[in-house]
């Protein structure tokens, strides 16, 4: 996957601010770490929450196998933070 997303951050015109934190947003919501850290390291927002949903990076990440432990620690380290009420703190 990551080769695609290098190639849609790589076009002309490349993405905006919003479409990078949505495929940021997505890739922690599918438990892709190198693709996160490859669009947090291009901009993204580590908190930035899209329009069409109401949690956070942090929220999404969480899930039941190990690689989504590895990747809500990640998050953890660079700021990520829960939405409030979630209960994911």
């Amino acid at each position: 996957m990551l080769p695609r997303v290098a190639e849609f951050v790589a076009s002309d015109p490349g993405p905006s601010g919003k479409e990078l934190n949505e495929a940021f947003w997505q890739a922690c919501h599918g438990g892709q770490r190198r693709v996160a850290e490859y669009l947090l390291a291009r901009g993204a927002g580590v908190n930035t929450v899209p329009g069409y949903a109401s949690r956070t990076p942090l929220d999404v990440a969480a899930g039941p196998d190990t690689r989504r432990q590895i990747l809500t620690g990640w998050l953890r380290e660079r700021g990520a933070a829960p939405a409030p009420g979630t209960g994911s703190d």
